[in-house]
């Protein structure tokens, strides 16, 4: 008996029938050559069904040759259910069976070695036994069961057990077509919402995902319940565009073609799309490295991003048509909107069907509709298939016409909500239309775990957090930006800057400049004024110094500040800035952005006004500001019980650098502690720093390996030391502070784990140095080892005389204790830190000089150097 897979294939495969199952070792090997015959038949993926199917059929062959062999009963009968019952089968999916028989299950020895045989075979077996009359029952409470069950097919036994069962489960008596629709698409919902509700995951789930495989085998099995017919149906109903049923059969040939590779490459069911497996997946589909900027896995995920994205589409679109016309929800009121539309269950509908190829500028103006009524939910269904049909229309001429430019800038400019507009017409391809060059990167992901959304959804999430800058002036994420959004003259100035700032992203070369002449055409073309235009320009050009600045130099030194002062120029520039730069960073990913964060550029912002009202040829002179903390700290612990010549002799001990690193409140604070007269070292942690982290000071006798220790202590207890200043004093003391998140990006609050910092750092720097002790760092988690790189390290002179050294790197962990090592190994003291970290890559500052305060010779630079990059390497 040949089944249907088998028959799908047979005379394609050359496999003899399996060996007799006393020999196991004869038929595992059976096994693995059947199966390596059917990967073989694997060429593009419109063929890759053909590999599944016959994978299938071997399964059946096996199957049935067992089942024979053993003599089952002639009352029961193996029926594949699940994926399998539809005759795929990937190289480790699970092989899904039910045992069925009339009205009762009996004991079998011989079923038992039957299903004891398949696991001998080392296969994944998901099984279960029922009567039809289990079955029903079962199904009834159990959806993901009925659907297993609408998916039978017969392998081997009795045949009209199958049949009964399919009988038994007909809509008429277990769940109606309505019904299962109801709950299937519940079920989608709540699917999509534990896959994040987006396809652009840095590791996607290609079989759950949203726009995945499941979403295709959803929308047939809500089509077979309600109709009893295959999707096609859908097509001949006028429900479904021939071209679009062909975009899900070429959505499921290419995911399925991946997962079948992916399964091939874990050696297990996978079906996430790890970092492990994407440029090998890259590599197998024939994509190769264009530039640095655009490499083949980056071109591959883009290409996954955009067939899911159109399944995710289509499957929306098909739902709400079943909601629509198969299920009767057609008799909404209707409201008239101008002379073109009406409303109709909250959707807008175009009156005629041609609307868009007679009348071109009305593709621009639903979505200006769609803007202005936030009750409304979308475009219905026909309407956005006659925006689709109308696309071509949106060519070059269309996008020179002076009245859709108008039409696009007054969008922009009418208030309401434009991020989400904009988001709309992403959706529905106007936007990729009118602005090809942002069709350019929809789907087009960055391979590192910094970004961890693609380009387009990352430009859509910042314009939407400037959005709240507008609607949510009150935001406590976002210190001072409702209160500056309020008076800038020109919105949309800020909405273009957020719209080019990563567009050129993937073109290879600096992206900032080639998004900045993108958007001098676009402005030109749209009429802006030269004034607007410089600074959308700028703004695109420039969007990065505000964060490269604020969390890669010292923003306490005045030399940083004036020269980031000189970059913007005018308050103006400074606003637009400070705005786009809360949104992008906050923007790049969730856990990204913290209290840290909005208060270094919080601080630079303020600290760039008081420059620019100073006035540029007038820099902040670095004693002036010493004294002025001095005076402020000053008259914050008049109010405290610190004795005046306590204060006056410390301050005298500390050098200058000290009150130009540290805020009023951080000398202050300081202060009141030493002033308690407690023994060496002295550890203590400020729980509720105002600049967004928790502070630990260290005041302790100067010794080698301080700062190696501290960084090891912290580094043990999974704190991210963000900055760190370091001072020595005349009478040999160090007086260090830190500033430190936990794993999530948080300041550390609980009182225990307080405790615990001040007890280790106070063990650690009261036991004897440390440099010869062998310490162990953790593993490089397996997540990151695709992205290491090796490490880059340049130098320089800093105006202070000290040598500052960059290093760029993989993050590991205890890597910053790791570095402090090798800096002491090599008689390098360390004044100061700064630590950035980006995703995978971390980018690290350090103010450093040699032991007697020198800046570092050029020979031990080189020794550094050789250093770092030796031991920094990720193959250890």
């Amino acid at each position: 008996m040949l089944s249907a897979a088998i028959a799908a294939t047979d005379g394609r495969l050359e496999i003899s029938d399996p060996p007799s199952l006393e020999d196991l070792k004869a038929l595992r090997a059976w096994l693995k050559d059947a199966n390596g015959q059917c990967d073989a038949l694997r060429g593009d993926e419109e063929s890759v069904d053909i590999a599944i199917a016959a994978r299938a059929g071997v399964m059946d062959r096996l199957l049935i040759h067992l089942w024979t062999a053993l003599d089952l009963p002639d009352d029961l009968a193996l029926l594949a259910v699940g994926g399998y019952g539809r005759g795929e089968l990937h190289p480790y999916s699970d092989i899904d069976l039910l045992v069925v028989s009339d009205d009762h299950v009996h004991e079998s020895p011989a079923l038992t070695a039957f299903f004891t045989g398949l696991w001998d075979l080392n296969l994944d077996i998901g099984h279960s036994v029922r009567s039809i009359e289990q079955c029903i029952e079962a199904a009834k409470t159990d959806l993901s069961l009925m659907t297993s069950f609408m998916e039978c097919r017969l392998v081997a036994g009795e045949g009209s057990l199958q049949l009964n069962l399919a009988r038994a489960l007909v809509p008429d008596r277990i769940w109606p077509g309505v019904a299962y629709f109801r709950a299937k698409y519940a079920e989608q919902l709540e699917r999509q919402r534990r896959f994040h509700d987006t396809e652009k995951n840095l590791e996607p789930n290609l079989k759950e995902g949203p726009g995945g495989l499941r979403d295709i085998q959803t929308l047939r099995w809500m089509v077979k319940r309600l109709t009893d017919e295959d999707i096609d149906v859908l097509v001949r109903r006028g429900l479904l565009a021939p071209a679009e049923l062909e975009v899900l059969d070429e959505g499921a040939a290419r995911l399925s073609s991946i997962r079948y590779q992916l399964h091939l490459l874990a050696g297990r069911k996978e079906d996430r799309i790890l970092f492990q497996y994407q440029p090998q997946l890259a590599d197998y589909f024939g994509f190769t490295d264009d530039h640095d900027q655009n490499l083949a896995v980056e071109q591959f995920m883009q290409r996954f991003y955009r067939a899911t994205m159109r399944v995710r589409r289509i499957n929306q679109r098909v739902i709400q048509l079943l909601e629509h016309r198969l299920l009767g929800n057609e008799q909404a009121a209707v409201e008239q909107l101008g002379d073109h539309f009406e409303v109709v269950g909250g959707l807008i509908r175009a009156h005629d069907p041609k609307l868009f190829t007679r009348h071109p500028e009305q593709i621009l103006e639903i979505f200006h509709l769609l803007k202005d009524r936030s009750d409304l939910q979308g475009i219905d269904v026909d309407t956005e298939r006659a925006i689709r049909a109308s696309l071509h229309i949106m060519d070059e001429s269309f996008r020179s016409e002076p009245a859709h430019r108008r039409k696009f800038m007054e969008l922009l400019r009418s208030g309401g909500d434009i991020p989400e507009c904009l988001k709309l017409m992403h959706e529905y391809e106007v936007l990729d239309r009118y602005l090809p060059i942002f069709g350019a990167v929809t789907g087009r992901m960055q391979f590192d775990l910094f970004h961890v959304y693609t380009v387009d959804q990352h430009t859509l999430t910042v314009l939407s957090i400037v959005r709240t800058f507008f609607a949510q002036p009150d935001n406590d994420r976002f210190p001072m930006c409702g209160d500056i959004a309020s008076r800038l003259a020109k919105p949309e100035l800020l909405y273009l800057g957020a719209l080019f700032h990563d567009i050129a992203k993937g073109r290879g070369g600096d992206h900032s400049e080639l998004g900045a002449a993108d958007a001098a055409r676009f402005c030109s073309a749209h009429g802006l004024s030269e004034a607007d235009t410089q600074l959308v320009v700028w703004l695109v050009e420039n969007h990065l110094i505000m964060s490269v600045t604020a969390q890669k130099k010292d923003i306490a030194d005045p030399q940083v500040v004036h020269e980031f002062s000189q970059k913007v120029g005018t308050r103006v520039y400074l606003d637009y800035l400070y705005l786009l730069t809360m949104a992008d960073i906050a923007g790049t990913s969730p856990k990204l952005w913290n209290s840290w964060k909005a208060t270094l550029l919080a601080d630079l912002y303020r600290m760039t006004r008081v420059a620019l009202s100073r006035g540029l040829e007038n820099p902040a002179k670095r004693l002036e500001m010493i004294e002025d903390t001095k005076r402020s700290a000053n008259r914050r612990l008049g109010s405290m019980n610190v004795p005046n010549p306590f204060a006056s002799n410390l301050w005298g001990r500390l050098p200058d650098d000290y009150f130009l690193r540290h805020s009023p409140d951080q000398i202050v604070w300081h202060t009141e502690v030493l002033s308690r007269k407690q023994p060496l070292p002295v550890v203590a942690v400020h729980a509720h720093a105002p600049r967004g982290a928790t502070e630990i000071m260290v005041y302790a006798e100067n010794r080698d390996g301080t700062f190696a220790s501290i960084a090891w202590v912290l580094g043990r207890l999974t704190l991210n030391i963000i900055d760190a200043r370091l001072f020595n004093t005349p009478d040999d003391r160090v007086i260090d502070t830190f500033l430190v998140l936990d794993n999530n990006g948080r300041p550390v609050e609980d009182p225990l784990t307080i405790d615990r910092i001040i007890e280790r750092l106070t063990g650690e720097l009261t036991s004897s140095p440390s440099l010869g002790r062998e310490r162990t760092e953790g593993p490089v988690p397996e997540r990151m080892r695709p992205f290491m790189k090796p490490p880059k390290v340049t130098f320089e002179l800093g105006a202070d005389g000290r040598t500052e050294m960059s290093l760029e790197c993989s993050d590991r962990p205890g890597l910053l204790a790791r570095v402090a090592r090798i800096l002491l190994r090599h008689s390098v003291r360390v004044h100061g830190a700064r630590i950035a970290t980006f995703g995978e890559r971390v980018e690290d500052e350090f103010s450093l000089t040699d032991f007697a305060d020198r800046a570092l010779s050029p020979e031990i630079q080189g020794k550094l150097t050789e250093a770092l990059t030796t031991e920094l390497q990720i193959d250890d």
